[in-house]
Order: structure tokens, then C-alpha cells, then sequence
């Protein structure tokens, strides 16, 4: 025990940490550096002389970002607001559009909810613009404006698909903000106008168009579309769900890969029950999550969307059409794909900014309309972004997939990793890599840090 009465005197900084100390002495001791400058400040800007405290500005925002302080997270609040704004209106238009409904809509509607989609473009785009001045990542920001540039050129210059221009918009715009919240959205969305169309499809209300074989599409306007956006959408829920995860929500996704059964589009529904599988596996072995094993096979699934195109790639080459044993093993489905692919690369081997083609497909009807030779479409995402999306975006679209994944796997988010894994697979034979209103997760790219620290897996093995 101390002796209080004793008269020896005590440091009050002796009890202190000593790099509290130092900073305390920074703080009095009096600066070598020139006025105005602080020690840590970015360097002068060759030049800046001449037009003082602008150099300075771009030094300063060049290492910590255009705003700082209330002023940043005023402008970031109001751009999360404005961004899904935005975001509501593309989902959601780009969903119904994929639906009989539309053929409902009277042209001026039509029009009107086109000019909506601009506007909200044009307002995505500032936010993603805002987004660029206030992240501190000067090689991400040359990174977004290049994909931005490779979307733009791809619409004006190229094939002209607008909606991989949009994609391009959001995946830039969603810089920073949160992605729960962006799933939160979509899937809510999303289930909506999924459980209308299908009650209005089985009402009589929209047609339910039924192919060949009994294929039902419940109100959507083809059967594997129909089997996209269940399944799709089950991976957006397990985003937000999968580490609470309970037994009934388990069953409940069992029976939605049931109905997705009745469309028998044969890619999604494997991709239904290997996701269902996949996610067995996690939840049983989660314990497990941080030994060598699962960093291993998470370090592979990291590069899953470059493997499945390295795979479609030699496949659809390596293709010998005239060799009628192959065709005997193989599914005539899977043949005709192939096939189709082949006849794309044949057509049209290398564009920078994509080639235009003339497809052919049952999309809202189930015969193939006067004047058409046959069915021709490319089903295969990443020969579909390669032919039709030309070599840049091809390259900026695997990169940012890639980017994602390997987001994934820094936090050890490895559940997360193996749902985008399930969406690289989807692509290898389907055609939504680069449908927003299908798949969102090109947008977690570049999403705020938080959705990847949440609920994070403790630390074992």
C-alpha cells in the first residue's frame, strides 16, 4: 500500500503510455516545418505556385479524398439516398421488363418509364461521380473512370446495349455505400414482382407461357428467365441471411427449388440444388471455416468467374461438331449452345467495343416469328460479353468480378465467396452476367467495407 501522507512528489505524465508522451511533446514542441505546412502533408505540387491553394487541393485530395469531415459524411448521406433512388427505378423497370406485363404497357407508358430510366441513370452516374472525390484509392478511381469510358464507348461506339452502359453506372455509383442494403432492396423488390407475376400468370391476368415438354415460365417471359430470377434471388437471401440461417428458412428454399423445377430449365435448377448443397456443407462445418482447407479451396473459388471463362473458351473451340460419337454423349441443349457459341467467335472473333448481332430467340413467345431462319442466341455470359460487350469490357467485367471475390476472401468471408461462385457456374451456359435486374453482385465490387466486417466467423483452427 501506498503511504498517502508521504511528502515525495509524483509525475502526473509518469503513469502515461509512453506514445501518449510523445504526442504530448509534438504537440508543444515547436515545428521546423514553414508555416502553413504540417508534418505528414502531401508534398507540393510542381506548379502549385503559380495558382496557390489549388495545387495543394489536388495533393490533398489525391491522398485523403475531395471532402473531409461533416462535409464528407453529409455528401456521402445524401448520395446513399439519391444512389438507391436510382437504383429502384433501374431494378425495378429492368424487372418488369423481363415479365408478360409489358406487353401491356401502352407506348407513351412505355416512353415515359424510358425517360424515368435516363433520368435515373443521370443521377446514379453524379453519385458515382461524387463517389470518385471522396474515396482516397487514386488507382481505384482511374479504375471506375476506364470501366465508366468502356461503357460508354460500348453503347455509342459499339454493340449499343444501354443496359451494359447502366451496369457500368452502378457498379461505379455503389462506390462506398452499403450492400446490405442494396439486397435488402433488390430482394425485396425482386420477391414482389416475382409472387404478382405468378399469381397474375396462374389468374389469367398475364400469360403463362408453357413450351415444349411442359416448360412452364409463370408469367416471365421465357422458362429459364423465370428459373434466373429464383435463383438469383435465393443467393441474394442467403447474402443476407447466411450466417443466421435457420432450419425452416432452409426447408423453405428447398420447396422454391422445387417450383423452379417446373420451368425444367435444367442449368439453374443444377445450380439451385449445388447452391443448396454448398450451403449444407457451410453451416454444418462452420467450425472448421478458418483451417487450411477452406483457405485453400476459397483461394481457388477467388478466381472462379476467369476459370468458368477459360473453360467455355476451350470448350466452345475445342468443339468438333462433326463427330457424332461426341454428339451421341452429349445433350442435344448443350450441343446447340455450343454450337451457337462457335458460330458467334466464327462471326465476329474481336471487336473493342462490341459487335452487333441479330439473335433470334422465344423470349415472350413460343414460335419463332415470320422471316426467321432458326433460333440463334448466345446464352453463355462470357462469350456473349466477349462477342457482343467487345474485349475492354470483357476485361473490366472479369476484373471487377474478380475484385470481388478477392474482397471475399481477405475478410475470410468464405460462404460469400462460394455464393459468387454459384453465380460464375450460372453464367458458364446462362446469359445474365451483365443484367442488373438478375444479378446485382457486379455492384459489390467496390461496396463499403462494412457488409464484409459484419457478423464476422470467429477465428478457429
Amino acid at each position: 500500500m501506498q503511504n498517502n501522507n508521504s511528502s515525495e512528489q509524483i509525475d502526473p505524465g509518469a503513469a502515461l503510455p509512453e506514445e501518449v508522451k510523445r504526442t504530448s511533446a509534438q504537440r508543444t514542441a515547436p515545428s521546423p516545418l514553414p508555416e502553413g505546412a504540417r508534418a505528414g502533408a502531401a508534398a507540393p505540387v510542381p506548379g502549385s505556385e503559380s495558382f496557390p491553394g489549388i495545387g495543394e487541393s489536388i495533393a490533398r485530395w489525391l491522398g485523403e479524398g475531395f471532402f473531409s469531415g461533416s462535409a464528407r459524411g453529409a455528401v456521402s448521406a445524401l448520395t446513399d439516398v439519391l444512389f438507391f433512388l436510382s437504383f429502384i427505378v433501374c431494378y425495378s423497370w429492368g424487372f418488369i421488363n423481363t415479365t408478360m406485363f409489358k406487353n401491356d404497357f401502352s407506348d407513351a407508358f412505355k416512353l415515359r418509364m424510358d425517360g424515368l430510366l435516363h433520368f435515373a441513370v443521370i443521377n446514379a452516374l453524379l453519385c458515382g461521380v461524387i463517389a470518385l472525390l471522396l474515396q482516397d484509392s487514386l488507382q481505384q478511381a482511374v479504375f471506375e473512370v476506364i470501366l465508366l469510358a468502356a461503357g460508354f464507348c460500348h453503347w455509342k461506339f459499339g454493340a449499343g446495349k444501354y443496359e451494359y452502359f447502366v451496369l457500368c453506372v452502378l457498379i461505379v455509383g455503389m462506390t462506398g455505400r452499403s450492400f446490405k442494403m442494396l439486397l435488402a432492396i433488390a430482394f425485396s423488390i425482386g420477391t414482389a414482382m416475382m409472387a404478382v407475376t405468378f399469381a397474375a400468370s396462374q389468374l389469367g391476368i398475364i400469360t403463362d407461357l408453357v413450351y415444349e415438354g411442359g416448360r412452364h415460365s409463370f408469367g416471365i417471359i421465357y422458362c429459364t428467365d423465370c428459373a434466373a430470377h429464383i435463383l438469383f434471388l435465393m443467393i441474394i437471401y442467403l447474402f443476407l441471411r447466411l450466417d443466421a440461417l435457420k432450419l425452416v428458412e432452409y426447408v423453405a428454399l428447398l420447396l422454391v427449388c422445387a417450383i423452379m423445377m417446373l420451368t425444367k430449365a435444367q442449368s439453374d435448377i443444377m445450380c439451385g440444388f449445388l447452391l443448396m448443397a454448398g450451403i449444407l456443407v457451410y453451416r454444418l462445418t462452420r467450425k472448421w471455416h478458418r483451417k487450411k482447407v477452406f483457405r485453400v479451396l476459397g483461394s481457388v473459388m477467388s478466381f472462379s468467374f476467369i476459370i468458368c471463362t477459360a473453360a467455355i473458351f476451350i470448350i466452345t473451340l475445342g468443339f468438333d461438331r462433326n463427330n457424332k460419337e461426341l454428339r451421341k454423349k452429349l445433350q442435344y441443349s448443350l450441343i446447340r449452345r455450343l454450337e451457337m457459341n462457335q458460330e458467334a467467335l466464327r462471326e465476329h472473333p474481336f471487336s473493342l467495343f462490341g459487335s452487333t448481332i441479330e439473335e433470334h430467340g422465344f423470349g415472350g413467345r413460343t414460335e419463332n416469328l415470320p422471316g426467321w431462319d432458326k433460333y440463334f442466341f448466345i446464352d453463355c455470359s462470357y462469350i456473349r460479353l466477349f462477342v457482343i460487350g467487345g474485349v475492354l469490357l470483357f476485361i473490366m467485367i472479369l476484373m471487377v468480378m474478380t475484385y470481388a471475390q478477392l474482397r471475399c476472401f481477405a475478410f475470410k468471408r468464405y460462404g460469400f465467396l462460394f455464393l459468387l461462385t454459384v453465380v460464375a457456374v450460372a453464367c458458364f451456359l446462362e446469359h445474365h452476367l451483365m443484367e442488373y435486374y438478375y444479378n446485382v453482385f457486379p455492384l459489390l465490387a467496390f461496396s463499403g467495407r462494412r457488409f464484409f466486417k459484419d457478423d464476422p466467423i470467429p477465428e478457429t483452427g
